[in-house]
């Protein structure tokens, strides 16, 4: 009898707290973001079925660069029942950080017209590149993804929302909460242009969309906004000399429609093709 007790009442505690959520509202604070490098393609002509290897070091000048954002809001309705009382700005800050060296190893092959890449780099956390283009004799162009990881610090602020789910309705609860810092997996989607006027010289355009966390989380708790992509622009050249000793030199501009600020860098690098 005892047992069966025990079993009904576990089964009356199960319906009536049958899940729960625990959700982040973050009211102010800052985020670290390590800015990668372009993706400039192999910018350099050659020839079909052939493999190429690159080992590259980027060289920047170190910056640290505080980015606001603006049009970031908590929602009410990331509960499920909505609550206005959740429905506040988050006064969120980007700190830019470029690291003055990188290292990069790229493999590029090259079936007919079509251009394979894949790539391993530090910056200064490890990444991993896959990219396919097409390489003709005068343009080289394609699309990259890039995904790594980050030990970035935080300095957020706000609540931590504990929601328990009942057949008597849902009960949530908050409490005040600082966040700090935390692995994260970073995400940038990549494209680049090399008009090629001669064999060894490439005139390069690349464009990336860098997320400096991949998903919308705080320490594993749900935010109700997105974080916005950072949008970088390179315009540069690179020339290849003596056969296996490439340089490239170029500019780069940060920005998007969230950041309420524009920022041009001075981006180089050196690297060897065998």
């Amino acid at each position: 009898m005892r047992t069966l007790l025990v079993f009904c009442f576990a089964c009356v505690a199960v319906f009536l707290t049958a899940c729960s959520t625990t959700c982040a509202v973050v009211s102010e604070g800052s985020i670290q973001a390590y800015m990668p490098t372009p993706n400039k393609g192999l910018g350099v002509s050659i020839g079909k079925d052939t493999v190429v290897n690159r080992i590259q070091m980027g060289i920047r000048s170190f910056d640290k660069e505080t980015m606001p954002l603006s049009g970031l809001y908590n929602e009410e309705n990331f509960l499920e029942k909505g609550d206005p009382a959740y429905n506040e700005k988050a006064d969120i800050r980007y700190r830019m950080i470029r690291f003055p060296v990188t290292l990069e190893y790229d493999h590029f092959e090259k079936e007919k017209e079509t251009l394979y890449n894949f790539g391993l780099g530090l910056n200064p956390y490890p990444y991993f590149e896959l990219g396919v283009g097409k390489a003709h004799q005068f343009a080289e162009f394609g699309l990259a993804l890039n995904i790594g990881i980050a030990a970035e610090d935080e300095n957020l602020k706000g609540r931590q929302i504990y929601i328990q789910h009942t057949l008597a309705g849902d009960m949530d609860d908050y409490r005040s909460r600082e966040w700090d810092g935390e692995w994260k997996l970073t995400a940038a989607l990549e494209a680049y242009l090399n008009i090629l006027p001669i064999k060894n010289l490439a005139l390069t355009y690349s464009f990336t969309c860098f997320y400096p966390q991949m998903f919308d989380k705080v320490h594993g708790y749900d935010v109700s906004f997105d974080f916005p992509p950072i949008f970088m622009n390179y315009v540069g050249g690179s020339y290849v000399f003596a056969k296996h000793y490439q340089v490239a030199l170029g500019a780069i501009k940060y920005g998007d429609y969230r950041l309420k600020h524009k920022y041009w860098y001075v981006e180089s690098s050196i690297g060897y093709l065998f």
